[in-house]
């Protein structure tokens, strides 16, 4: 009988010497790994959820929750000095939200189990396993010069830094994939809370139906409606929405158009992965096939009228940061493009941006070689977080960390300028937002100020009553 050995040692090379490590036999690890384990109040509940009476009777049955995230003593001395009466309103919107039933889109959740145990794909979005990232340098057998030693240290701290957010990426799929596949016949209820500033969200963290693109593509409203008269054209116009391919046309034009092509969506639903993959050239990709898949199903019922929907129509505003500051500043040009005032074809501030954005870089070519550069890689998508952002005060710092990210996205765009770039493209974004929405952001500034003062002479923090 051949035996082999429960543990080894293996040496890893660290910095200029070998070090021994202890490893588990592959067999014996997989006959004792455990399977993934929550805590209750990270989960999402099969009963309605304890309603709101006051700030710290909510929420979970067995678990303690809180009202409020946030880690300043004073916001919650300020809810405990309240009577509760002044917090009704509040209590009930998040009691409303909270007792919303959804379910799992098994369809989808299937399909992207399926992929993400072929190792995942890049193109649509579902993260890859470390095991495919970049294995960085081989470490050098003879002595190296400076340069050439702080040019492997950077190389390999660059395969580290990609691997280690593989690794990240893929355990928050894995866990998504998991709770939903734990849930994928039952009935689901998202508590709320609220953050420091007033905004509700879900407690559960890992799976909810405000995640990305696949999360929401993951989930549907348990209880349905008919689609009735313009249901099925609401969802061709939502579908779309999604692809993000029509921001500017009419509610008619992206009707025809879905219309027009009808038989790619419904190629979507019936083949995802070997037809057409109409699906895969979406903006929001998982959530286009979601949407393809209610759409064939609702004409294949021959009476799209009677038929019961499930599925989610999104409603938004055009960034309502800055539709509020252009309010605040009767903003005229500003309130034009982010929808505030009437207009033929509906307006996309990001696209206005990126225009101005893109002609500020023009300028620039011939003198700045960053600008030339990034020649045909000003996109809408480059700028949108930035645009979104700025009126909550990012800075020119964290705006440059946002584009940054975009542009290593972008396999053709060269890298070693993505540095360059991205400082420059932030910048330019800035000097065209303060351009667009001129008294929007005197109005910003003078927030800024008054909040500087407020904290530096009064030294307390910003209150509004």
């Amino acid at each position: 009988m051949n035996y082999e050995y429960a543990f080894h040692t293996v040496y890893r090379q660290v910095g200029y010497y070998k070090k021994p490590q202890i490893k588990v036999h592959p067999f014996l690890s997989r006959l004792y790994e455990s399977s993934l384990i929550f805590e209750t109040n990270l989960m999402p509940m099969m009963t309605p959820p304890l309603p709101w009476l006051a700030p710290n009777h909510g929420g979970y049955f067995l678990s303690q929750t809180s009202l409020l995230r946030s880690s300043s003593d004073e916001q919650y001395e300020m809810i405990d000095k309240r009577h509760i009466s002044h917090m009704y309103p509040v209590l009930d919107s998040l009691n409303s939200l909270g007792s919303c039933p959804w379910k799992i889109n098994c369809d989808i959740l299937d399909s992207l189990i399926r992929v993400f145990n072929e190792g995942g794909n890049k193109d649509l979005d579902v993260p890859m396993p470390p095991s495919k990232g970049p294995a960085g340098p081989s470490y050098p057998k003879t002595r190296l010069d400076k340069e050439k030693y702080r040019e492997y240290v950077k190389e390999r701290d660059r395969a580290v830094k990609v691997r280690a957010e593989m690794l990240s990426l893929w355990c928050t799929e894995l866990y998504r994939l998991s709770i939903a596949n734990m849930y994928r016949d039952q009935i689901v209820y998202f508590p709320h809370n609220l953050d420091f500033r007033g905004r509700t969200y879900p407690i559960p963290p890992h799976f909810n139906h405000l995640g990305n693109d696949i999360s929401r593509a993951l989930i549907k409203l348990a209880v349905g409606k008919r689609l009735g008269k313009r249901g099925l054209d609401m969802l061709k116009i939502h579908l779309i929405n999604l692809t993000g391919s029509m921001k500017k046309a009419t509610l008619d034009e992206r009707l025809a158009y879905a219309n027009s092509i009808l038989d790619d969506i419904i190629d979507s639903a019936e083949r995802p992965f070997n037809g057409n993959m109409w699906w895969q050239k979406s903006e929001e990709k998982w959530q286009t096939l979601a949407c393809c898949i209610e759409i064939a199903n609702a004409i294949k019922s021959n009476n799209p009228e009677e038929f019961v929907s499930h599925f989610p129509i999104h409603q938004d505003g055009s960034c309502n940061g800055l539709q509020h500051y252009a309010a605040l500043g009767r903003d005229q040009e500003g309130a034009v493009s982010v929808n505030l005032s009437p207009s033929e074809r509906p307006q996309d501030v990001y696209s206005t941006v990126m225009d101005l954005v893109e002609s500020h870089r023009c300028k620039d070519a011939q003198t700045n070689e960053i600008a030339s550069v990034l020649a045909g890689y000003v996109k809408r998508k480059v700028i949108k977080q930035t645009v979104m952002t700025t009126v909550y005060n990012v800075t020119l710092y964290g705006a440059k960390l946002q584009i940054l990210r975009q542009l290593e996205d972008l396999e053709d765009f060269p890298q070693e300028k993505a540095n360059e770039a991205s400082a420059y493209l932030a910048r330019q974004t800035f000097l065209s937002i303060r351009e667009l929405f001129t008294s929007a952001k005197e109005i910003q500034d003078w927030f800024c100020k008054c909040a500087y003062l407020i904290s530096k002479i009064r030294e307390t923090t910003v209150k509004w009553h």
